[in-house]
């Protein structure tokens, strides 16, 4: 029997409007890179993993578990802004060269800030030599930035299709090698504890003179009586140092070594920034003026690098941490 062309014209009608009423309730698949843990979109915690620099970046780092490509702007933010709030902080107690400096590190900030703010927002990518870089390992998302969103969206697919592998249960890391570091530990702090408090006078420029074939040595120390102000902090952080590394030593479980080492990191922290605020330094026996200015700055300037590498450690520490937990690595491999 043959359909005639009306017949035929209102099947396809109505067949038509059957697949548009289809189509408009079915659910659509979501995009696994659009899902976030609070429900806003990944451009909009983007955002706000910048706007309040690295106490945001902190919060998502630690909130947002789903949406990969959030964590890395919480990674990168972190990395960016606390370092440059530790030295901005530190150049602060320099007279005059330090706060010129810090007024610099400042307008950086500022620049970086706004600039990260924007391109986020807007959805795109801002390469940030070396400091991308180390934000995508952290976050396990490879690539340059041309190709972050892809990374990000494939990551919790990859993730979830994999069967779990020693790798991704257990942190890395021998036994043998956390102990032997943490035995070099204890015998350093106590070291320097010894020295520091009972032999610290030799720390000195020595002066030596020949009369009747005879070499008599004088000493002049470098440390002045300002010393003995940063002497009880020095203390406490090596003793902090000592009692920490012992107690890893005996409980040897990632959930207590790391928050352990970041108190000892942070006690390490406060006894250079206190140093650099204390200088308890005198070098007036150097020979001439340039020498005792230049050596001055040049104590300064290892000092406030020590401070800024200490708390990049710190910062670094501390996101691998709460990256580890996320992904339910809470112990070393048996």
């Amino acid at each position: 029997m043959e359909i005639s062309p009306e017949e035929r014209r209102k099947i396809y009608e109505e067949e038509k409007a059957r697949i548009e009423r289809e189509s408009q309730t079915s659910v659509k698949p979501t995009d696994s890179s659009q899902k976030t843990s609070t429900g806003l979109s990944p451009n909009i915690e983007a955002f706000l993993c910048y706007l309040g620099m690295w106490v945001t970046g902190v919060i998502f780092l630690i909130i947002e578990q789903k949406n990969a490509k959030v964590r890395f702007h919480a990674t990168q933010s972190i990395l960016i802004f606390g370092p440059l709030s530790v030295a901005g902080w530190i150049l602060g107690w320099i007279p005059v060269s330090g706060g010129v400096i810090s007024f610099i590190v400042s307008i950086v900030a500022l620049v970086l800030w706004i600039v990260l703010m924007v391109k986020t927002y807007r959805g795109e990518e801002f390469e940030i030599p070396v400091v991308s870089n180390l934000a995508r390992q952290l976050t396990g998302i490879s690539g340059t930035s041309t190709s972050l969103s892809n990374s990000a969206q494939t990551a919790s697919a990859e993730n979830a299709s994999k069967p779990a592998t020693d790798s991704q249960k257990y942190v890395p890391g021998s036994r043998a090698g956390r102990l032997v570091g943490s035995s070099i530990s204890i015998a350093w702090c106590s070291a320097l504890l010894i020295f520091m408090n009972f032999y610290h006078q030799y720390i000195a420029i020595y002066h030596g003179s020949t009369s009747n074939g005879v070499t008599i040595w004088t000493r002049d120390p470098i440390l002045n009586q300002d010393f003995h102000q940063w002497l009880p902090i020095l203390n406490v952080a090596l003793f902090v140092g000592i009692a920490g590394n012992i107690m890893t030593i005996i409980w040897d479980k990632y959930l207590l070594r790391e928050p352990v080492k970041m108190v000892i990191d942070i006690f390490s922290l406060a006894a250079i920034i206190s140093l650099i605020n204390i200088f308890p330094f005198d070098f007036s026996s150097f020979p001439d003026a340039i020498s005792i200015d230049a050596t001055r700055v040049g104590v300064r300037v290892v000092l406030i690098l020590a401070a800024v590498g200490t708390g990049i450690g710190i910062l670094v520490r501390f996101i691998k941490f709460v990256a580890n937990l996320s992904t339910g690595k809470t112990s070393y491999h048996p």
